[in-house]
Parts: C-alpha cells; structure tokens; sequence
C-alpha cells in the first residue's frame, strides 16, 4: 500500500503536540517566539527570565498562564509549518499562530525568531484576530512566496480559508471538524463543513418541506 497521501496539497499537514509544565522546558529557539506574540497580544513585558520561572503551578511576573500547549503543524508537500501557541488565563483560552516557510528552522532569524516566521493570528479570549491583512493572501508578504512555488500559494490560500472560515462560522466548524479545530491543521476545505456535520442533509429536508408546502 502507498504512504503518499491522496489529500490536496492545502489539506495534508501532520501534527506534532507540546505540552509544557515549565518554562524551562519552552526550546531556547521558540521562546522569544512566544514572548513576542504573548506581550503582543496581551501589552505585557514578560521577559525569558520570567518565561523560565514559569510553572502550570506558580505564574513568573508577568507570565501568568494556566498552561503552554504548542501545537506544530507541518505541510507533507512544502514543509511550511503553522506553530499554534495556546495557553489560558482566567479560564478563557488565548495563543497565537505563526507561519514559517518550508526549509528554515525556528530561531535563526534575529532575536531568536525566525527570519521568516511571522504571527498571522492572535487567539483572544477564543476570538481569532489576523493580523494586518493576514486574513487575504494578497496581504501576506512576498517573501513568503519567493522562494516558494505554486504549491506553496495552495498552502496559504487554504490556511487563510480555513482560519477565516473558523471565525465566520465557529459552530459550524466544531460540529464538523470537533471541539479542538482552532488546534488542528488545516485538514478539509470549508465548503465541505456543511456536509461533514451533516447539516446538509437538514437543508434537503427543508427544501422537501418547502416544496410540498407549495
């Protein structure tokens, strides 16, 4: 049996999760990632020392999560990857998304970041937010496509449809894809939601209602 995917390309991402009790155990490379997008989201000034006294137990200064999860999802076809940071606070949950070109590794950019990972989404208080014009691939910057190829502008097309689809329609998206879709890849184009949750087949039923009302 062949192990290549039969998936569209925008569709085919494999999932590696991170649960961190600690700061510490945040990779030295990712953790002024996070730090970036934390005090971003949040106008704080949390620093690494703070992130490194952090414990699920016991909040540092101004890292005062109840717990760290990064989610890493990374295209089988072009090797992009979306870092999903999710932790809560308050009992509401928040995070923020990164995307990276194929082909360079986190933290070899300055101050640790990448040079060309960027945070397209905030995650507040469960309300997706894309940033600057994120939410259209016209607004991405070209960089991203430059040393990429057509396959790459699939990638984004469908991460833009799926996030934005998440955030026009949330109901629609937890009864199709579950509970966790914030947290998942981008796995199933939107357009097919409807039919996955079977909410389809309700609209049939109306129609034939309609029609036998006329």
């Amino acid at each position: 049996m062949s192990d290549v995917s039969m998936k569209p390309i925008e569709w085919d991402w494999s999932t590696v999760t991170q649960e961190f009790k600690t700061g510490k155990d945040v990779p030295p490379q990712l953790a002024m990632e996070f730090l970036s997008a934390y005090n971003e989201l949040n106008d704080w000034r949390a620093c690494e020392e703070e992130l490194r006294g952090w414990s699920v137990e016991e909040g540092c200064g101004d890292c005062c999560m109840q717990d760290l999860t990064l989610y890493i999802h990374t295209n089988n076809h072009t090797k992009d990857t979306i870092r999903v940071w999710n932790y809560g606070m308050g009992d509401n949950d928040y995070g923020s998304f990164f995307f990276q070109q194929g082909g360079e590794g986190a933290g070899e950019g300055e101050d640790g970041v990448s040079a060309s990972a960027f945070c397209f989404i905030h995650n507040r208080d469960g309300e997706l937010m894309f940033q600057k014009a994120y939410d259209e691939v016209g607004g991405w910057p070209p960089s991203v496509f430059e040393s990429g190829s057509a396959d790459r502008a699939r990638v984004v097309a469908g991460l833009v449809k799926w996030y934005a689809a998440i955030e026009e329609d949330e109901e629609l998206a937890r009864a199709a894809m579950g509970n966790n879709v914030k947290r998942v890849g981008p796995s199933s184009d939107p357009d097919t939601w409807k039919h996955l949750a079977g909410w389809d087949e309700d609209e049939d039923e109306e129609s034939d209602s309609d029609e036998e009302d006329a």
